[in-house]
């Protein structure tokens, strides 16, 4: 049965080709599902999702599998020539989103983002679309709620004594972090930030020289307490730099694990990329075999089609002597009543 199915596809494959029609929907869905995995990083905050990630994910569920370039322009090409019929695609910037849209919409396929957020109208256009994500706010408060437990462990010391944190803040080339201002308002609410110190921006092609930017930067403000870094390149840039400062980031990698061992790195927060990778294939089957994308997932829709998925944190170990009780008792005093 399977290869006179195949054959037919094969003879309506070769007719579209010729002709430049797309397949029938209809004949797509009568097959075994295929998906095609493709996009680019994305350039933003939003955490990523690796094709490797998504493709493995493919195998362990069974899904036939196979990995795309980058542009919407391919999601056709795909469909006719490899029989695909249904994507998962890693948006690099939101507005990536429309052309691959308008893509699977004229052949009627169903399409999964990841990476960037797509416009929350474009997803509503299209009711075979959905997102599987995180949200960067969430990530920023978490790493926030970990370093004010950190501060209160004794962990992020006081300099100067004023009972606050002054936090330098390295990007990857953004003037600012949405995520690192989520942490930062953790600190704020719970009364223990007061200056925002300038953010050190530093592209992808300047991290090499990442250590010696961050150690300059520091010349210039000596009160720094605690660096908050992107990503964990330049985490593990500051702790080199600035071996004295305690230092946190957003994302993991196993480089990274021997600084949080060492203690050199505080905590980080990095995005389950394992659960993700799954979701995403499980809406994609799903999806592909006429079912709602959710079923057997747990998950929840948001009413632009979105799934968020969760992070977590990888914590330093405390250090064998136990922690200082010195912050903690500077906020049961409070500010007013520093000396």
């Amino acid at each position: 049965m399977k290869k006179k199915f195949a054959a037919l596809l094969a003879a309506f494959t070769l007719f579209g080709t010729l002709t430049g029609c797309t397949l029938p929907q209809d004949l797509r869905i009568l097959g075994a599902p295929k998906l095609a995995v493709l996009g680019a990083p994305p350039q933003g905050e939003a955490p990523d999702l690796p094709q490797n990630a998504v493709l493995q994910a493919a195998s362990d569920a069974g899904l036939e599998a196979v990995s795309g370039g980058n542009g919407a322009d391919s999601l056709a090409s795909l469909a006719q020539e490899q029989q695909v019929t249904v994507f998962i695609v890693c948006l690099a910037r939101p507005t990536d989103a429309a052309a691959y849209l308008e893509s699977a919409r004229s052949m009627g396929l169903p399409v999964i983002f990841c990476g960037e957020r797509p416009p929350d109208e474009e997803m509503r256009s299209y009711d075979k679309c959905w997102y599987v994500g995180g949200s960067p706010a969430k990530q920023g408060e978490l790493l926030g709620e970990t370093l004010f437990e950190a501060y209160l462990q004794g962990r992020i010391p006081d300099k100067n004594g004023d009972k606050q944190v002054q936090v330098l803040t390295v990007t990857t080339g953004a003037a600012q972090d949405a995520r690192a201002g989520a942490a930062l308002r953790i600190f704020e609410n719970r009364g223990i930030y007061s200056e925002f110190l300038p953010a050190l921006a530093i592209s992808s092609e300047l991290e090499k020289n990442a250590a010696n930017q961050i150690l300059a930067q520091l010349s210039q403000l000596p009160q720094t307490e605690l660096i908050l870094a992107a990503n964990p390149a330049l985490a593990r840039a500051a702790a080199q730099a600035a071996p004295g400062v305690p230092v946190a980031c957003f994302g993991s990698d196993e480089d990274l694990d021997p600084l949080l061992d060492s203690g050199a790195v505080l905590a980080s927060v990095a995005f389950d990329q394992k659960a993700a990778a799954g979701l995403a294939v499980s809406f994609a089957l799903n999806a592909a075999e006429g079912r709602d994308p959710t079923d057997g997932t747990g998950a929840r829709l948001d009413d632009a089609h979105a799934a968020l998925v969760g992070f977590f944190v990888n914590s330093a170990p405390l250090p064998q002597s136990g922690a200082s009780s010195a912050a903690q008792a500077a906020l049961q005093e409070g500010p007013d009543d520093q000396e």
